[in-house]
C-alpha cells in the first residue's frame, strides 16, 4: 500500500508559529497535533529545529522527497 503524505497546505496558509512552552522556557511547535519540542527558547539551534521541522513537514512532501523513517526521520 503507497505511503500517505500530508496535504498541501491552503494556498495563503501560514506556518504554525514557533513559541515559548512555559514554565521550562523550551521552545515548541504543534504540527498535525503532535507538540515538537525544539530545545531552548529564542537561540539559533531551537530556531533551526523549528526550520527543519516546517521543511520537514510542508516543504520537502511538495518537493517529492519523503522522509526515511530509517535515519531519524530526516528527508532521504
Amino acid at each position: 500500500m503507497p505511503e500517505r503524505s500530508a496535504p498541501p497546505p491552503r494556498r495563503g496558509a501560514k506556518p504554525p508559529l514557533y513559541r515559548l512552552h512555559q514554565p521550562p522556557g523550551h521552545a515548541r511547535v504543534i504540527l498535525a497535533g503532535e507538540h515538537i519540542y525544539l530545545g531552548k527558547y529564542d537561540i539559533p539551534e531551537s530556531e533551526e529545529a523549528y526550520a527543519r521541522a516546517i521543511a520537514e513537514r510542508f516543504v520537502l512532501p511538495a518537493a517529492g522527497v519523503r522522509r526515511d523513517p530509517d535515519i531519524g526521520g530526516r528527508a532521504a
